[in-house]
């Protein structure tokens, strides 16, 4: 009997587990996230930034940085939560998802700051300097679209 329950409890653990790693590795290792800084960085120069619109590049850029910092320190503080947990005779699963939805509400606010940085950054843009920015995130978006998971498939209702 309690062979059993500790493999129910281990197992929940484990898809719990999975599912907290996936959902934190998404936003922080999609490819269009690390073609994007790459491909500006190098169109940069070529853009003429004003001292305003440079600015706001440098606003960008560091607001991403951050982001990514914050949320790298986000995972590590959720994966000491659930060693601990480990450690524990009995585990709180409850703590364990509320830690976790916790994490992702902070990293959904980081995310938005730098995508309104770089929002703002592209609304101060001329139109030449639109057009270079978007023939950069063009393919980029393609790839997201070719992507090879499965495809988008509008719910039905039934």
């Amino acid at each position: 009997m309690k062979s059993t329950v500790f493999r129910m409890v281990a197992a929940t653990l484990a898809a719990l587990t999975i599912s907290i790693g996936v959902a934190q590795a998404a936003p922080n290792d999609s490819t269009a996230t690390s073609q994007f800084i790459p491909a500006m960085k190098q169109l940069e120069p070529q853009l003429n930034l004003t001292p305003t619109q440079q600015n706001l590049w440098q606003t960008a850029m560091d607001t991403m940085q951050e982001s990514h910092v914050s949320a790298r320190m986000n995972e590590d503080q959720v994966q000491q939560q659930i060693q601990a947990a480990e450690q524990q005779p009995i585990i709180d699963l409850r703590a364990v998802h509320a830690a976790h939805l916790k994490v992702e509400q902070e990293d959904a606010k980081l995310r938005e700051q730098s995508a309104n940085a770089w929002i703002t950054l592209y609304e101060s843009l001329n139109n030449q300097q639109k057009t270079s920015v978007s023939s950069v995130l063009a393919p980029q978006f393609q790839a997201i679209a070719q992507h090879p998971g499965k495809p988008y498939e509008p719910r039905t209702g039934l």
